[in-house]
């Protein structure tokens, strides 16, 4: 840290994989974990719902979803939606609604990995997933990622 300023998320996201990739002897652990990079508060869990479209999405809020979640499960695990239909459920949303969306079940290069997450984060979202599945070159996309411009969105990693 730097005369005594807090992290960025994007620095805790760098220094939170580096230390996944240790306990995992440099590579990424074949069982899943779910890895959420956000500060450790005292607040309630937040009731999380997975959208596919619009109206959904505008159903989950008003049954009193705090998060919306944009995915394509039916893509895999970490199935995204295509950005023109999470730009459209930002659209359509009150701005102060948390939107969180998945960039797909893509390698772990910078090549795949960075264009998606920056694309993603485009549509309005808060949060971006990107998802690591073993293969590629994790520590080289940990880099690029941490380097992307995502504007004020955050970055949340899955590891599986």
């Amino acid at each position: 840290m730097k005369d005594n300023q807090p992290k960025t998320d994007k620095e805790i996201f760098a220094d939170v994989m580096k230390e996944a990739m240790c306990i995992a002897g440099g590579s990424l652990p074949t069982v899943s974990v779910f890895l959420m990079l956000q500060r450790l508060t005292q607040s309630p869990p937040l009731f999380l719902a997975s959208v596919t479209g619009v109206e959904e999405a505008q159903a989950a809020l008003a049954s009193g979803a705090d998060i919306i979640d944009c995915k394509a499960p039916d893509q895999g695990a970490l199935g995204a939606l295509p950005v023109e239909t999470v730009r459209a459920i930002a659209a359509r949303l009150p701005p102060d609604t948390l939107i969180s969306a998945t960039i797909g079940d893509l390698p772990a290069t910078a090549g795949s990995l960075v264009p998606a997450a920056e694309a993603m984060a485009a549509t309005g979202v808060g949060i971006v997933k990107a998802g690591f599945f073993g293969g590629g070159d994790a520590a080289q996309a940990i880099r690029a990622l941490g380097r992307s411009d995502l504007g004020g969105a955050r970055l949340y990693a899955v590891l599986m």
